[in-house]
């Protein structure tokens, strides 16, 4: 159990919070194992609530962050991020973003963010990253790193050796957070008067719309819409100045802000509860339309594979697809010949695909992946082989 009240949102306060889906008792979806043999896998009882006050989804009983975050380098490294050079092109034009600013990474990864903006010149960089495998990539490329989570006591310590910072970016790490004000106030411990903050959270509205469940990851605590986002800029006191979105996994929402006076009275929380709940009747439906799909052209299990073995097919094949599909492939060495949590399912190579008379593969890689899985394996397509996918957003999506 957390140490959280689990009944308080986090961005409201409000403490009517009821369960919107029950996924019960589900394994780390990251940690793929060297056998089949699932029974000492670590479990943890995933619900995922929803504030009756303001509709904010989340995730109030957390995994703990030492079990999820002790190493990460196998899937953190993996996954490349073309859309941050717009995100610095942004910070120039509505941040006033220059070569001397002091500039501080929570969640820096591999430094490959930091590595893009010492490209750019800026060389005044600091990261923060709490998953030592990945602290010391960074590192080995010349990067100073701090190796451990941050909080108002970190920040504190930041300040004391670094000075104030200039920009603060924070890309793919505030769902993670289950201490949001500890959070917020941590970061405007270590920001200037009138500097800037830069967010990038995965956008919610992308799976609310599509009922997708492989958003659902026991990682992400919070679940952002626009709207949930900018409350909590506003009551730390933090004026929005620009909004942008990418097509990068699954959806990703980014805002830049400006740090001011912590307001006296609190902003309007949103109102979202009503279209929020629709996500767990729509994610139903999603499930029951690719399960209607195989069935009606006739395939069976061993004629159907998934492509990736990363978070969202594991959440899918746990949750909805398992009996559905016979063979997962994945082009990433360090995943081949390990299998799947709580499924034990394998993980081959894509020539398996041809080898092994799988007729239609569902892709569970993101969009932006997608062209370039389907021009790898041509040979598959040329001898009759179909690709959908069953990730949003997608054309290629089963609808």
């Amino acid at each position: 159990m957390s140490d959280l009240e689990t009944n308080r949102c986090r961005i409201c306060g409000g403490t009517e919070c009821g369960v919107l889906m029950d996924f019960g008792p589900r394994p780390i979806t990251k940690r793929l194992l060297p056998t089949p043999d699932a029974s000492g896998e670590f479990t943890h009882h995933i619900k995922l609530d929803i504030c009756h006050t303001c509709g904010f989804v989340q995730i109030l009983d957390t995994v703990p962050e030492r079990e999820l975050y002790s190493e990460y380098a196998l899937q953190s490294t993996w996954k490349p991020q073309p859309h941050f050079l717009d995100e610095i092109a942004k910070l120039k034009e509505f941040a006033a973003l220059a070569p001397a600013d002091f500039i501080m990474e929570i969640g820096c990864n591999d430094g490959s963010a930091l590595l893009s903006l010492r490209e750019q010149g800026m060389v005044k960089v600091l990261g923060v990253e709490p998953s030592s495998d990945v602290a010391a990539i960074a590192k080995s490329r010349g990067f100073d790193v701090i190796n451990d989570f941050f909080n108002t006591e970190r920040a504190e310590a930041v300040v004391s050796g670094h000075g104030l910072c200039d920009l603060l970016i924070c890309r793919q790490v505030l769902e993670h957070v289950a201490y949001l004000d500890d959070f917020m106030l941590a970061i405007r411990a270590v920001l200037k008067e009138g500097g800037h903050l830069m967010l990038e959270v995965p956008d919610f509205n992308v799976p609310l719309q599509y009922g997708d469940v492989s958003a659902i990851w026991e990682e992400h605590v919070n679940y952002f819409t626009e709207e949930s986002l900018r409350f909590l800029l506003l009551k730390h006191g933090f004026t929005p100045v620009h909004t942008c979105r990418y097509d990068f996994s699954g959806g990703a929402l980014t805002i830049i802000a400006r740090k001011g006076y912590r307001p006296t009275t609190p902003p309007t929380p949103p109102r979202e509860f009503a279209s929020n709940t629709m996500f767990a009747q729509r994610a139903a439906q999603s499930a029951a339309v690719v399960a209607a799909f195989l069935q009606q052209q006739g395939y069976s299990p061993r004629e159907v594979a998934i492509y990736g073995a990363g978070n969202r097919a594991v959440i899918l094949l746990n949750r909805f697809l398992g009996d559905l599909v016979g063979l997962v492939v994945d082009d990433q060495p360090e995943k081949q010949g390990r299998f799947l949590p709580q499924s034990g399912k394998r993980v081959h190579p894509s020539d398996s695909l041809v080898k092994s008379g799988i007729k239609v593969c569902l892709l569970a890689v993101n969009a932006e992946n997608e062209e370039a899985v389907i021009r790898r394996n041509k040979t598959f397509l040329d001898q009759g082989g179909s690709f959908f996918s069953v990730l949003s957003p997608s054309r290629y999506l089963i609808r």
